[in-house]
């Protein structure tokens, strides 16, 4: 039962996170204010070659920015952490079941009358009994008290502290109900040894403000990460439906020298559904990635079942990289899905052009370089002609501003790019290096 109540809660942060919130950096999804539609002056466009350069060798100055030498003491110390805790044998672990347990009787509410049962669940972090789980010897004792929830062990002869805490609760909102009654012997449910004729079974869930979570190791700080939630019911029925309602998560995580920051948000308006969201990655003070988007579709599903973008409508996006390297687009698939059903391959020349040059317009994604105005580089897309099955279709293309034009695979292949993706290589060999001791 706590699993299905930890499911719900998942289900709710993961549904807001993937169709959700405010800028967790300086970048929008319109990109930098200064980079608007021009193209680069003659003077400051950068070559096709010279663009080549800059990607690569901003791209392998990322790679050695998360080289594993960054944060292998820090991992180091997660491994050592998890493997002491996979030592433990259950007597050892066994506050830990007793204390889920009696969370388990709290979170349920239930009743049983004149042939019916009653259940309500209610996911709360307000009926967890907090204290601190200690260990002494390899067996963990609970001590109830305290706003908190503390496990305290020892990993090399050093006290290691992981506390939970977390902000005020939303009311109990309504994620999940049954209201059944049988209608022959057949279908009558049991519970503990008892039949029951009629069954009303609900789950409910208060969402707290924040949740935090610190790992110490003597008085150093391992890890901490912190998640704000905000929770709309909009149409004020007391449930969680994200086809109404309005969701919103913000997260940072720091650890080993690294901060990693998001905010997502999701609402619904006139039928639709819109999403942000945005993220950001430093190493200690220095940007690495900045990235935001927004977008509208039409969503499906429940939080029973799942939900499932069906028809994309506008997105916008764009990406910094170590303040190099930005780009951004606005993709309308709606009326681009719309076109290319359009388009006929047995069109003339002058009329399948027009057409796609019409389809051009709705994909509008460029590259930049130092945050500078400008757009140095573009997508773009270009007909030709068949001879052999007589029918025209097109390429997708990089166009650049010093003039010339090369497809994607012309531009975007391994010879181009051999130096990054050795770089890549070598690092990806380091990964599995590092990795494979712990096997």
């Amino acid at each position: 039962m706590v699993r299905r109540i930890v499911t719900i809660i998942i289900s709710l942060v993961a549904a807001a996170a993937v169709y959700s919130c405010t800028s967790a950096n300086s970048i929008s999804p319109e990109g930098y204010a200064n980079q608007g539609s021009k193209t680069a002056s003659e003077s400051a466009a950068l070559s096709s070659y010279e663009q080549k350069e800059k990607l690569e060798d901003t791209g392998k100055e990322l790679l050695d920015l998360l080289d594993e030498e960054n944060w292998e003491d820090t991992a180091d110390f997660f491994k050592e952490l998890a493997e002491h805790f996979a030592e433990l044998d259950e007597d050892g672990m066994e506050a830990f079941e007793e204390w889920s347990e009696e969370m388990e009787d709290e979170i349920m509410d239930k009743k049983a009358r004149g042939g019916k049962m009653t259940i309500k669940r209610t996911a709360a972090f307000s009926r967890i009994k907090k204290g601190t789980f200690k260990e002494d010897d390899g067996y963990f004792e609970f001590t109830p008290g305290g706003s908190s929830i503390k496990v305290i062990t020892y990993v090399n002869g050093k006290t290691v502290t992981i506390t939970v805490t977390n902000g005020a609760e939303s009311k109990a909102y309504e994620v999940y109900s049954e209201h059944w009654e049988s209608s022959s012997d057949w279908d009558k449910k049991y519970y503990e040894g008892e039949e029951y004729e009629e069954w009303d079974e609900t789950d409910y869930v208060k969402i707290p403000s924040w949740i935090n979570i610190e790992v110490k190791e003597g008085m150093t700080v391992r890890a901490n990460w912190k998640a704000n939630f905000k929770f709309t019911d909009s149409d004020g029925d007391g449930k969680i439906d994200l086809e109404k309602d309005k969701a919103e998560i913000d997260t940072e995580i720091k650890a080993a020298g690294y901060t990693a920051a998001a905010a997502e948000k999701y609402y619904v308006q006139k039928g639709e559904s819109f999403a942000s969201a945005s993220a950001s990655f430093y190493k200690g003070s220095k940007l690495l990635v900045a990235a935001a988007a927004e977008g509208s579709a039409e969503v499906e599903g429940d939080m029973e079942d799942g939900y499932k973008v069906t028809d994309p409508k506008k997105v916008k996006g764009a990406i910094d990289i170590l303040g190099k390297v930005q780009a951004k687009g606005t993709i309308d698939y709606e009326e681009a899905l719309y076109l290319e059903e359009k388009l006929d391959p047995y069109d003339s020349e002058d009329k399948y052009a027009r057409n796609l040059a019409r389809l051009e317009e709705c994909i509008d994604v460029a590259i930049y370089y130092d945050k500078k105005g400008g757009k140095q580089a573009w997508i773009g897309l270009e007909p030709f002609y068949n001879d052999r099955s007589g029918k025209w279709g097109y390429d997708t293309v990089v166009r650049f501003a010093d003039g010339s034009s090369y497809t994607m695979e012309e531009f975007f292949n391994e010879d181009n790019f051999r130096s990054l993706l050795r770089a890549l290589e070598s690092w990806q060999k380091d990964l599995e290096y590092y990795y494979g001791e712990f096997k």
